[in-house]
């Protein structure tokens, strides 16, 4: 799906604000702006560049051919005069030379991990080191995968060449509630369980309220959310086949390596090799054992956008037919996955509000994913104590039944120090305030959360 033309601008004010500090020096400036895909590189880029003379020059997933002749378009468009086809990298670099002279020019070489080789690096540091090293002009690399980009830059022989780095992260809940308007906090929330802090799918939600943002974009003759999710399965560097099948296990409760090789009739050591690539990748995250928990590797699905598509939609194909965009065929199926997410969202919250030693899960060998309770050692006055967390996503408020569920649970929990948080984005009712405040158990409710 190409949806590079939204060009809208939004939640990256400090990132364009590095740029911007970094333009006002004196001399050559290099820099690299990357981040997870889809996190609006391209986008910030162009914002800044909006006023300054800039040569932007967007390589294509092709041919040495293709590359030169993006070179080749970007500076006859800026010089408005034609010029002949380079022969190679070195060539185009002299174009662009030639064309930004030595006045603030800005050249953006975006997308530059589909160019990246050993001639295109060698090129482009002849190109810093000769034709602008003592220009006032600024060099910028831009793109996507995260890691990708950043081996590109820590290679020879632009290792020390590319000087500073802005690096994109997905927006948190508060920028991306400001790209939803007039939507109800709740379901700008729920929007942003779905698919995480990434611009341009939220810009794509742009629906008053969330059921209407999911059929519009997951169901129906055109779900573009769904086709965005089987591009990013299709670019993995492992097979369709198996990368696809691993995340819908997952979805499933199957975590354990040796549980998903089994289903997917493969060897250990090759399920291994698929794992780690797919954790290299983001799509996956290995959960961290806490206490007693059992220390063979268990994985989740990290990419919010991945597990709604593998839970929600991929699981429950015979009901999501192209004719028919009623949210009400998967409601069931959103819950539970939107409670699975919102265990990840108060992660982040423990992390970034208590002194933790680890932050991960509990949970008893054998037991489903879907299971797993979220756990951190934090420490605290000199000390260290184990919390042990429910989090639930309900619409009704929480009662104390669901505290004596927490307690059974936590009693199989080892730790010396052991204490009780819930987290619920609907709130408490009085009941379980009154004993949470007598028994110092810890609750999160909407106005932390939402704030």
């Amino acid at each position: 799906m190409d949806i590079s033309h939204m060009a809208q601008f939004a939640g990256r004010e400090k990132e364009l604000e590095a740029l911007e500090r970094l333009y006002s020096a004196d001399g050559l400036r290099t820099c690299s702006v990357y981040g997870r895909s889809r996190t609006g590189t391209s986008g910030l880029v162009r914002e800044f560049c909006k006023g300054k003379p800039a040569i932007i020059v967007r390589f294509p997933e092709g041919t040495l051919r293709e590359m030169l002749e993006s070179i080749c378009d970007s500076v006859t468009r800026y010089t408005s005069e034609d010029i002949p086809l380079p022969a190679d990298y070195d060539e185009a670099f002299s174009a662009i030379g030639a064309a930004c002279g030595g006045d603030g020019t800005v050249v953006v070489l975006d997308d530059a991990a589909n160019a990246d080789s050993l001639e295109f690096r060698k090129a482009l540091g002849r190109f810093i080191d000769g034709h602008i090293r003592d220009s006032d002009n600024m060099l910028i690399l831009c793109g996507s995968p995260e890691n990708a980009m950043v081996s590109m830059t820590e290679r020879s022989p632009l290792k020390d060449r590319i000087k500073d780095a802005v690096v994109l992260r997905p927006l948190s809940f508060a920028e991306s509630r400001e790209l939803h308007g007039k939507m109800k906090d709740l379901d700008a929330y729920k929007c942003h369980l779905t698919v995480g802090g990434i611009p341009l799918y939220h810009l794509l939600m742009n629906k008053s309220d969330y059921e209407t943002c999911v059929e519009k974009c997951f169901l129906g003759t055109y779900p573009r959310l769904c086709t965005e999710a089987e591009n990013i399965v299709r670019k993995s560097s492992v097979p369709y086949r198996y990368c696809s099948a691993i995340l819908s296990e997952m979805a499933k409760g199957c975590g354990r390596p040796i549980d998903l090789a089994n289903d997917q009739g493969i060897s250990r050591q090759l399920c291994e090799v698929y794992l780690k690539k797919m954790e290299s990748e983001g799509m996956i995250a290995r959960v961290n054992p806490i206490a007693n928990a059992p220390k063979k590797p268990v994985f989740t699905v990290k990419n919010p956008l991945l597990g709604f598509y593998h839970t929600v939609i991929r699981n429950n194909s015979d009901i999501v037919l192209a004719d028919r965009t009623d949210f009400s065929d998967i409601a069931p199926e959103a819950g539970m996955f939107l409670e699975l997410r919102f265990r990840s969202i108060c992660y982040g919250y423990l992390k970034e509000n208590f002194d933790c030693k680890a932050v991960g899960g509990w949970w008893i060998a054998g037991e489903s994913t879907n299971s797993i309770n979220l756990a951190a050692v934090i420490e605290k006055d000199g000390s260290e104590y184990t919390l042990v967390c429910d989090c639930k996503f309900r619409k009704g408020k929480i009662d104390t039944g669901a505290l004596k569920n927490l307690k059974k649970r936590a009693e199989a929990v080892e730790a010396d120090d052991k204490r009780l948080a819930m987290f619920s984005v609907s709130g408490f009712d009085g009941d379980l305030v009154k004993t949470a405040e007598k028994e110092g158990i810890l609750l999160i409710g909407p106005k932390e959360l939402l704030n």
